[in-house]
């Protein structure tokens, strides 16, 4: 059983014991909900480490230090950049966003910055624009969806589609409006900063009584229809214009 928060020892301490494993490092970052200020009993800490002295890097290790469960990202300076196109390219900038909200805790704060400011130029760029194949993409994928979702005639199945259908809807409604995505809490948290009058439709429509068919119909009427609406009869995708 961890001990509460309070109890614990400071986030930036537990943060120094792992700087002191990686001697030389270019940079520390602690972030996470607990640095801004929204963290709760079980939030754990996320610590970047950028160094060219590991062999092993880049990796990822959960481990838990002082009661604190921490999540640490190990990347040489290389890795970190392959990793920040990666997450771009996903339109979900976990990595990025890491770096830019963390605490340096690294000496070596020349460098530190300098992936900071990297990592906020590549946020304020924005992510990348639907092309047309990822709009019909979208549109027979939501298609689909919306047809199994009407179609359905079992309680156990039916949330898993209501769960799938709002992962793509969300996702392609914040991608047509060129703004960052999220996985998980973090893609409801996105579409409720990016796009607050969606979100509230949508969190109205969850908490009613009928919460299936006014998903159904806020799908239909906010994001296919922004997108171009349905699509099945005459959707053709070629493996030959794969990028």
């Amino acid at each position: 059983m961890p001990k509460p928060v309070e109890q614990r020892i400071a986030p930036n301490a537990v943060a120094q014991q792992i700087a002191q494993r990686y001697p030389g490092a270019d940079a520390v970052f602690l972030a996470g909900s607990i640095v801004r200020g929204e963290g709760t009993a079980t939030s754990d800490l996320d610590i970047v480490v950028v160094t060219p002295h590991e062999k092993k890097a880049p990796y990822r290790e959960s481990l838990v230090l002082e009661h604190w469960p921490v999540e640490l990202f190990v990347h040489t300076p290389q890795s970190l950049e392959r990793f920040f196109q990666q997450d771009i390219a996903t339109r979900s900038p976990s990595l990025p966003q890491m770096c830019v909200e963390g605490q340096l805790i690294s000496s070596a704060q020349k460098a530190g910055q300098s992936i900071k400011v990297r990592a906020q130029a590549l946020i304020d760029q924005g992510p990348p624009a639907l092309s047309q194949r990822d709009i019909l993409q979208y549109r027979y994928a939501l298609t689909d969806l919306l047809t199994d979702l009407e179609g359905s005639v079992s309680a156990t199945e039916t949330p898993f589609i209501m769960h799938r259908l709002l992962n793509v809807a969300i996702d392609a409604y914040l991608a047509y409006h060129k703004a960052w995505s999220g996985r998980g809490k973090w893609l409801w948290r996105a579409l409720l900063r990016n796009q607050p009058v969606a979100a509230a439709q949508l969190a109205e429509a969850l908490a009613s009584n009928n919460p299936t068919e006014r998903v159904k119909v806020w799908t239909e009427e906010t994001v296919l229809a922004a997108l171009g609406g349905p699509l099945f009869e005459g959707y053709y995708l070629s493996a030959a214009d794969a990028d």
